[in-house]
């Protein structure tokens, strides 16, 4: 369990090599004591992993794979957040391989279902910006804004908002 948290650690510090190793001994330890539960997770993190290095069919591969798993697993079942995560996670892989209209399908249906989930609509937005529907990101961006308009401003996410933003004003 601590490598899987020690992965997410690395991500973060955007070790991805460091990230790697993580993931691969929570694997093995899931592999020897026959826990599945954990599946979904490790599927997700290899999605990642594989975005990263720019492999992005591979990546689409198993963020597909996470998501089957996720429809079938218990801990995903009571907390529909999880799989909203998994799906903002494809929807990543999607627009780094350049796929924005794709990007923009996965995130409204994810959105229809939470319409807090800001890092979407964020990530949305800069979707629509690449495909050129200027207003509806503006729409976007305000609907963010309200949603975290008392946001702690070290929020990590919050500089996602602020290029978003910047991508906009360079389409004036």
């Amino acid at each position: 369990m601590l490598n899987l948290m020690a992965q997410n650690l690395h991500y973060l510090q955007g070790d991805n090599k460091a990230a790697a190793a993580a993931m691969e001994a929570f694997e093995q330890f899931t592999e020897e004591f026959q826990m599945t539960v954990y599946d979904q997770f490790i599927y997700s993190s290899n999605a990642v992993i594989a975005r990263e290095k720019g492999e992005y069919e591979l990546a689409l591969e198993w963020h597909d794979k996470a998501l089957r798993e996720s429809k079938q697993s218990f801990v995903t079942l009571n907390a529909l957040i999880v799989v909203d995560e998994l799906y903002r996670q494809k929807a990543l892989t999607l627009y780094s391989a350049g796929r924005y209209e794709d990007t923009i399908e996965i995130l409204e249906n994810t959105v229809q279902r939470n319409p807090l989930f800001a890092q979407c609509l964020v990530l949305q937005g800069k979707a629509m910006v690449q495909i050129g529907n200027y207003d509806e990101a503006r729409k976007l961006v305000a609907r963010v804004e309200e949603i975290w308009q008392q946001a702690d401003p070290q929020f990590s996410d919050l500089k996602k908002l602020e290029e978003l933003k910047h991508m906009l004003s360079i389409k004036i």
